[in-house]
């Protein structure tokens, strides 16, 4: 975001912004998405994005960098707080489940960027995304030296670990369109990132690398 004078008045522009941009970089990705339909569903002059924010690729830079930035530095202060390396582990899980309830957008938005070969990703959102991936590295290194975990691929716990949150809030659409063959007990599930849901996901990942 460009350097000014943050006035009340300009935070809740930005907002307003940032907020209408991730909503529709999810809904069709960053190739699809539109300086001008942004601005317009913002209602907000076109020229306000560009001097607030700059161009496209700095106000998707922008969306996914205040997400994976709040991310981040929530779970190196819980794990911090953790003592044992199954509760950080926990911790770890956790507060990716909470980030993809709280901001819904995200999960459309990295199956895009999956499906597309990461070809918008910014260069920091990589670099904040190999920051997480070594924290749980340390993590399961901690409970493989302390004997409660067995050797494991931390990339490979990370894709275990996001993939079932991002396919819980992305299937949405598969579900509503397949209404009949789908168990009533599937269709509550895509809703919410539920604390049953996150403990679900927890105690999976975690029968996957305990001894």
């Amino acid at each position: 975001m460009k350097t000014e004078t943050i006035t009340p008045q300009s935070q809740e522009t930005i907002r307003n912004i940032l907020d209408t941009a991730a909503q529709i970089f999810a809904e069709v990705g960053f190739a699809g998405a539109r300086v001008d339909e942004i601005a317009r569903r913002a209602n907000v002059n076109k020229a306000a994005i560009y001097y607030h924010i700059g161009s496209k690729e700095a106000l998707y830079a922008q969306v996914l960098q205040e997400i994976f930035s709040d991310l981040s530095e929530r779970i190196v202060q819980h794990v911090q707080e953790a003592q044992m390396p199954e509760e950080k582990l926990r911790v770890y899980i956790r507060q990716i489940g909470q980030t993809l309830q709280t901001r819904p957008q995200l999960a459309a938005i990295m199956m895009r960027e999956i499906a597309s070969g990461a070809q918008h990703l910014p260069d920091v959102i990589m670099q904040t995304l190999v920051q997480m991936i070594s924290i749980l590295t340390t993590i399961l290194k901690q409970g493989e030296e302390a004997g409660v975990f067995t050797p494991s691929i931390p990339l490979m716990i990370h894709f275990m670990i996001v993939g079932q949150f991002i396919f819980l809030r992305t299937s949405k659409h598969l579900i509503s369109q397949h209404q009949e063959a789908v168990p009533e007990s599937f269709k509550s599930t895509h809703q919410t990132i539920s604390e049953t849901i996150v403990e679900e996901v927890e105690n999976l990942v975690l029968r996957a690398v305990k001894k």
